[in-house]
């Protein structure tokens, strides 16, 4: 997938003016996630995700693009799903691609400690499959919330 190349003054603007509304994705140990209840599943029973996070892993470079960690897991399926990306910063929030093709999406702030994954479309491979097109069903755009970087990974099972 080639990705458009944007001026260095269109990033030399943007990343100061992301500074000043919120530090979203910024600071290395950024972590937002969602663990969605059997009440909510229940309420939307077309959304297949049941958790989901968006981490930073690291430093960024010199063009402004932050690396990152997406992972998930799916109803129904004891597959772990993860893969690495980078996020770009624009105007509203973050333009973000997920390495060997596997997905794209935005981060937008909604308030302090909350911001909205919207999914253009992402599969990822798990340790066992890859997992269906999540934008097929109802899990286009995602409510994260501020964690521990710790709570960010492989979820534990019992």
């Amino acid at each position: 997938m080639q990705l458009p190349i944007l001026p260095l003054a269109m990033l030399t603007l943007t990343a100061p003016m992301m500074a000043q509304n919120f530090d979203g994705l910024e600071t290395t140990s950024a972590c937002y996630m969602r663990v969605y209840d059997s009440e909510h599943l229940a309420r939307n029973p077309k959304q297949t995700v049941t958790r989901f996070f968006v981490a930073r892993r690291g430093a960024g470079n010199d063009f402004e693009e932050l690396p990152i960690r997406v992972g998930y897991t799916l109803k129904g399926s004891r597959d772990y799903f993860q893969a690495n990306g980078r996020c770009l910063r624009v105007d509203t929030g973050y333009s973000c691609w997920l390495e060997g093709d596997m997905g794209a999406f935005t981060m937008t702030r909604l308030e302090k400690n909350k911001m909205q994954a919207s999914l253009i479309r992402m599969s990822i491979e798990g340790y066992y499959s890859f997992s269906a097109e999540l934008t097929e069903d109802d899990n286009r755009v995602m409510h994260l919330y501020a964690t521990g970087i710790s709570q960010c990974g492989r979820p534990r099972r019992n």
